[in-house]
C-alpha cells in the first residue's frame, strides 16, 4: 500500500474483507513521509494512534507495525508530506 500526500481513510471496520478475519496487521516499511497516523477507535471510548516512528523520526529508519481487532473501528490521518508504505495483512 503506498499513500501519497493528501491520501487518508476514512473511519471504517475491516469486518466485511475476508470470511473469519479477526484481526488487522500494518507493516509500515522504512518511508521518508510526514502524517499518515492511524488512530484505532476501543468501544469503550479510548483511542490509540500509531504515528509509525513519525514523533522520533525513525520512520524512514526501521520498519514499524501496528495490529488492532478487524471490528474496531480506525481512520488513517492524511499524509501531509511524501510517501508512507505499508504492507497490510488480514489475520
Amino acid at each position: 500500500l503506498a499513500v501519497h500526500e493528501g491520501c487518508h481513510f476514512v473511519k471504517h471496520r475491516d469486518t466485511e474483507k475476508e470470511p473469519r478475519m479477526f484481526a488487522t496487521l500494518v507493516v509500515q516499511l522504512p518511508s521518508v513521509h510526514q502524517g499518515g497516523q492511524l488512530v484505532v477507535y476501543h468501544p469503550d471510548g479510548t483511542e490509540f494512534v500509531h504515528d509509525f516512528g513519525g514523533a522520533d523520526r525513525t520512520a524512514q529508519y526501521a520498519p514499524q507495525f501496528a495490529v488492532h481487532y478487524a471490528d474496531c473501528e480506525h481512520e488513517l490521518k492524511p499524509v501531509t508530506a511524501g510517501y508512507r508504505l505499508a504492507l497490510v495483512y488480514s489475520i
